[in-house]
């Protein structure tokens, strides 16, 4: 069994008296995402961390428990005192960096900035905030999020390119991890494509070449 962070009974019982923690059930998925997260973000050793509507801490502390010792950590919430419960209750750590702003604003903002592993707490239902999601990871990019079951069944039966690259698994409550895959080539078609290039760039054909 995992040890939890010693900053984490902290942050709860702050947020335990100012009311402020999720609902028993979610609490118990979150406690079972923790281990697994520390050890996702320990793989990360270079670029950008990213959570989202976690202001609560009960992720943060397991992030922060295995960040890479010179690796950025965001946390981003609309809840601004409850976030800064968080703050003042996990160690001091200059890692870590507090926006008091809901997650989808704070996307749409950054159009410049790509994420080696976000943990969106967010449950999407729509398309479009969920492929503003993906758009925000790096290649290689991993997401920790969750889906309402309508949206994950027309993404998987989607053929858009972008969530062609997503590769998927179930973790528990709901929860979703991806990574990012390699760009997927464009087809070739076929034996008579490379008939018609060959012809376009001026080569015999192999039916010549054998003649």
């Amino acid at each position: 069994m995992s040890a939890a962070p010693k900053h984490l009974q902290p942050v709860i019982d702050a947020q335990a008296a100012a009311g402020s923690l999720p609902p028993t059930e979610e609490q118990q998925a979150l406690s079972t995402l923790g281990p697994l997260l520390r050890a996702l973000v320990s793989s990360v050793t270079e670029g950008l961390i990213l959570e989202l509507d976690g202001g609560h801490g009960l992720l943060t502390a397991w992030l922060q428990d295995g960040l890479h010792y010179d690796i950025p950590l965001v946390i981003i919430d609309p809840d601004r005192a409850r976030l800064a419960r968080t703050e003042s209750h996990l160690y001091p750590d200059l890692r870590l960096a507090y926006h008091a702003q809901s997650g989808g604003t704070f996307l749409a903002d950054m159009s410049d900035k790509r994420f080696d592993l976000i943990v969106d707490h967010r449950l999407h239902d729509s398309p479009e905030s969920f492929a503003l999601l993906v758009d925000r990871l790096a290649n290689g990019g991993m997401a920790v999020t969750r889906l309402t079951p309508a949206l994950l069944q027309d993404m998987q039966a989607s053929k858009t390119p972008a969530l062609a690259r997503l590769r998927w698994s179930n973790l528990s409550a709901g929860w979703l991890m991806m990574a990012v895959g390699p760009t997927i080539p464009a087809r070739r078609g076929g034996r008579s494509g490379r008939m018609a290039a060959r012809q376009d760039r001026g080569e015999p054909s192999l039916a010549a070449q054998g003649s």
